[in-house]
C-alpha cells in the first residue's frame, strides 16, 4: 500500500527522524484538503467571456491556473472554467486559495530585430571568431535549473524534468512560441544539434538533484554521447558547452555527514576542483568548444517562506539552504563559490588552444529573488515564464564584453537581441580585449 506516493513499508524508517514525519504528514493532509476542495466548489461559475474581458483590461497580466505560460493561454482557461469540478469559485477565493494565480504574460519577440541572412557566417578558424551561425552543437551539464524541473507543473504533484522548455537546452517549436537559447540559435544556424525535446533530451545530460559531486560523470556521458552521433561531425562541427552546477550543493553543505559538507571555505575548495577537474575533461578530449560556465547562484526560499506546504516540501529535498537560520551561511559559502568560478575568468589555464576556451557568464551573480508570479507550484524553481527571461537574458550576454557582462537579469522579458553589427563574435576572454573586440586568434 502506499500513503501519498510513499511505500507503506518505508514508513517504519522515515519514523525515526520526528520532524521528517511531522513534515511529510503536513504535506500529505494538505494534500488530501487540496484535492478535496478541487472537487467541492460552490459559488457563481466564470465564463470564458470574462476572461476574455479581464485579459484585455490588463494586457500585461492574466489569471493562470498553476500553470502559467503563454502558450494556449485561452485554452488552458477554457479547460479549467469547464472542468466539473474547478466550476463556480469567484476568482478572488480562487486566487486566495491558490488554484489561480496572477502572473505575468510570456513576452517574447518572434524573430530577432534583425535578418539573420544579413550576417554572413563564414567559416570560423578559432574559437574566437565564432558567430551564432557557425554553431552546430548545443550542449550542456547542469542540474535542476538545467532540466526545467517544474516549469510546466499545474501543482505540487507534477514537479518533474521539462527538458524541451529548458533555457538553454529547450528546443521545441519555435522561438516565438519557446524562448530558448537554442531555438535562438536555431534562428541563425538552422543545423544546430543537440537540443531537447519532448522526445528527446538530446546533448541536455543534466540531471534533477545533481550536484558538483556529479560533473565529471555528466562530462562522460556528453561526450559519450556526441561521439556516438554519426550525424555529427566530431572534429569539425563547432560546439557550445553550458556548465550550470553548484546551486544543489547548498541543500547539503551544512549536513555533517555530507560528502559536499565540511563548512563554506571546504565545500567551496572541493566545488573548485571538480569544476576544474570537468573543465580540464572537456579540454582534453573535445575539440572546436567554447564552454560557457554560469556563475553559482544558491536556491532562494523566501517565497516558499510564506506558504507551509512550499516550505514543508522544501525542507525535505533542501534541508540545509531552506532553513532560514543557514541564510548568513549561505551567503558566505555563495560568495566563496562564486570566487572560484571568477578564478576561470582571469586564468589563461584554457586559452592555450585555438579551438577551445572557457568563458563566465555573470548574470545570475547579483540575481534578486523572483516574484512569485514567476515560480512554480513549489514557489522555488522557475516557472516557464521565467526560463524565457533567462533564455533572453543569457542569448544577451553571450554577445557582451568579458568584464562588463550583465551581473543580473536585466531584461525582465524575454525580448532577444540581435548581436551587435560591429560586434558579431560569442565574446571570449580574447576578443574581448581592449581594441580588439572583433580581432580574432592567430590561425592554428
Amino acid at each position: 500500500r502506499r500513503v501519498h506516493g510513499v511505500a507503506a513499508y518505508n514508513l517504519p524508517f522515515v519514523m525515526k527522524t520526528p520532524i521528517t514525519l511531522t513534515a511529510l504528514l503536513v504535506v500529505a493532509c494538505l494534500a488530501t484538503w487540496s484535492g478535496r476542495i478541487n472537487s467541492y466548489y460552490y459559488g457563481p461559475a466564470l465564463t470564458v467571456t470574462e476572461v476574455e474581458k479581464r485579459l484585455r483590461a490588463s494586457p500585461d497580466t492574466a489569471y493562470l491556473p498553476f500553470m502559467r505560460t503563454d502558450s494556449q493561454n485561452l485554452a488552458v482557461q477554457n479547460a479549467f472554467l469547464h472542468d466539473p469540478r474547478m466550476r463556480a469559485l469567484p476568482i478572488k477565493e480562487a486566487i486566495k486559495l491558490g488554484f489561480l494565480k496572477r502572473s505575468h504574460r510570456v513576452k517574447s519577440t518572434s524573430q530577432f530585430p534583425c535578418d539573420p541572412q544579413e550576417i554572413p557566417p563564414p567559416p570560423a578558424g578559432t574559437v574566437h571568431a565564432l558567430r551564432a551561425a557557425n554553431i552546430r552543437v548545443i550542449a550542456a551539464i547542469g542540474d535542476d535549473l538545467m532540466v526545467a524541473r517544474g516549469a510546466l507543473a499545474t501543482s505540487l504533484y507534477d514537479i518533474f524534468e521539462n527538458y524541451n522548455v529548458s533555457y538553454i537546452m529547450g528546443g521545441d517549436d519555435s522561438l516565438a512560441s519557446n524562448p530558448t537559447v537554442s531555438n535562438a540559435f536555431r534562428v541563425f544556424s538552422p543545423q544546430l544539434k543537440g537540443f531537447s525535446t519532448q522526445t528527446s533530451a538530446g546533448y541536455n545530460v543534466a540531471r534533477e538533484g545533481a550536484t558538483s559531486q556529479d560533473m565529471l560523470g555528466q562530462v562522460a556521458d556528453l561526450i559519450q554521447r556526441m561521439r556516438a552521433d554519426t550525424t555529427m561531425d566530431w572534429d569539425q562541427d563547432w560546439k557550445l558547452i553550458f556548465v550550470g552546477m553548484g546551486g544543489r550543493d547548498f541543500c547539503y553543505f551544512c549536513q555533517a555527514a555530507s560528502a559536499v559538507n565540511g563548512g563554506a571555505s571546504s565545500s567551496a575548495e572541493a566545488f573548485g576542483e571538480r569544476l576544474r577537474l570537468a573543465l580540464d575533461a572537456l579540454h582534453r578530449d573535445v575539440p572546436r568548444a567554447l564552454v560557457s560556465v554560469l556563475q553559482v547562484t544558491a536556491p532562494d526560499f523566501s517565497e516558499a517562506g510564506k506558504s507551509i506546504v512550499c516550505l514543508a516540501r522544501a525542507h525535505l529535498l533542501c534541508p540545509c539552504a531552506s532553513h532560514s537560520e543557514n541564510r548568513t551561511a549561505v551567503a558566505l559559502t555563495l560568495k566563496l563559490y562564486q570566487a572560484k568560478v571568477d578564478e576561470l575568468q582571469t586564468a589563461t589555464r584554457y586559452d592555450n588552444r585555438a579551438d577551445f576556451t572557457v568563458v563566465v557568464q555573470q548574470m545570475f551573480r547579483n540575481v534578486v529573488p523572483l516574484d512569485i508570479s514567476l515560480l512554480a507550484p513549489d514557489c522555488v524553481m522557475p516557472s516557464r515564464q521565467a526560463h524565457s527571461i533567462l533564455a533572453a537574458n543569457l542569448f544577451n550576454t553571450l554577445f557582451e564584453d568579458v568584464g562588463q557582462k550583465r551581473t543580473n537579469l536585466t531584461d525582465s522579458v524575454a525580448r532577444f537581441q540581435c548581436p551587435p553589427e560591429d560586434a558579431t563574435f560569442i565574446k571570449t576572454n580574447m576578443n574581448s580585449e581592449p581594441g580588439a573586440a572583433n580581432a580574432a586568434a592567430p590561425q592554428p
